[in-house]
């Protein structure tokens, strides 16, 4: 936790621990992302996703999304189709946007402090939840 502090304090860097809801980590998942300079306020969403997207997202788990959940546009969302992400106040569902996993409850509290600009990342490394 101690250098988790200090990457998101001294560089603008956030690493956040991810629970999944299946045993599937997708490749977007993997890679670093930047928080998009018009983000507004209730979701954190990805500089690059749409970029990463290599294949067609089909309709699944689409679910109300609840602060810490991490969120794909699928292919019912046309051009914005691979939109990536963070939820900071509760949303309904909708059928164009998938839930793909969620921020640990130790690591809440982290996604309220990024702001446009910073860079993010996330771990398979779960501690309490």
């Amino acid at each position: 936790m101690a250098q988790q502090l200090y990457q998101a304090i001294h560089h603008r860097n956030f690493i956040l621990h991810l629970k999944y809801y299946d045993n599937h980590i997708p490749t977007i998942l993997q890679s670093s992302h930047t928080v998009r300079i018009d983000n507004p306020e209730h979701v954190i969403r990805s500089q690059e996703a749409r970029h990463y997207l290599n294949d067609t997202i089909q309709p699944m788990h689409t679910v109300e999304r609840l602060p810490g959940h991490i969120t794909l546009d699928n292919t019912l969302n046309g051009r914005y189709e691979g939109e990536l992400q963070i939820i900071k106040e509760p949303l309904p569902e909708h059928p164009h946007v998938n839930v793909i996993a969620r921020v640990i409850t130790a690591d809440l509290p982290l996604i309220y402090c990024m702001q446009s600009g910073d860079s993010f990342s996330f771990k398979n490394q779960p501690k309490e939840m």
